[in-house]
């Protein structure tokens, strides 16, 4: 007995055949990073492969010139460098993007009337399998907290670099590499404070208020001004009036 055909089963017949070409969002991979990344443009495989109503397994092509998103705005964010291999996820657009992709941004319009095609989408990073979790403390050099905050680059290298966020409140910043502050003007306010250093230098006048304590002769830290060691120096004097000569030494 043939099975009896209803408008509704015509219909969702056709709405899934129509649906069939219909691209919404699906992961990828990065496989080109369009001029070393200044363009935030990429070249992107789809990374989920069609099965069609028999059995056959269909691949996507490479689509090129997809916008890269970043965490920013025209005046601030966080950039990200992206690499070759990368996973990533695509979010289709509704209308064609080629006009849009070479504006400035405002208003435009399409060459057709396409909509959610393959060759209309643009890509976000972070989304990964399970086995490329960013969380995982196999990946990284610096002891990882999944309930920190961390701003963090070269994970796992040895040029690992990062400022964590605890969520106790305190801040850390992980490098094994130069740490350089750029500013007019640097305010620290703390305290106390406490510097771990073989030795510092300071380059420019000093001006303290408080005292400067420094203990020891020769093998306890000590300051130097000018290339004279102040915990050992002995300053001498004299003055006019009463005859003599006093001398200034560290207390013993």
């Amino acid at each position: 007995m043939s099975q009896q055909v209803t408008l509704s089963k015509v219909l969702k017949a056709a709405i899934e055949q129509g649906l069939k070409d219909v691209y919404t969002s699906m992961p990828g991979v990065i496989v080109t990073v369009r001029e070393d990344g200044k363009q935030q443009y990429l070249d992107v495989l789809p990374a989920l492969n069609i099965v069609d109503e028999n059995g056959r397994v269909i691949e996507h092509s490479t689509v090129l010139n997809v916008p890269l998103q970043q965490f920013a705005s025209m005046s601030g964010g966080v950039l990200v460098p992206v690499r070759v291999g990368d996973p990533c996820w695509l979010h289709f657009s509704m209308r064609g993007l080629d006009v849009w992709k070479r504006g400035n941004g405002r208003t435009s319009t399409p060459t057709d009337d396409r909509r959610f095609n393959l060759n209309d989408c643009y890509a976000t990073v972070g989304v990964v399998p399970m086995q490329m979790s960013l969380q995982d403390q196999a990946k990284r050099s610096w002891n990882h907290d999944v309930i920190d905050v961390v701003l963090y680059h070269n994970m796992g290298t040895p040029e690992e670099t990062e400022i964590r966020l605890h969520v106790s409140g305190g801040v850390t910043v992980n490098t094994k590499q130069s740490v350089t502050v750029n500013a007019v003007e640097v305010t620290v306010n703390s305290d106390t404070m406490e510097v771990n250093v073989p030795e510092t230098n300071w380059n420019g006048n000093i001006n303290l208020t408080g005292n400067l304590t420094a203990s020891g002769y020769v093998a306890a830290p000590s300051v130097t001004v000018n290339g004279v060691e102040m915990a050992s120096h002995v300053h001498s004097y004299s003055w006019t009036g009463t005859p003599g000569t006093a001398f200034t030494q560290p207390a013993v």
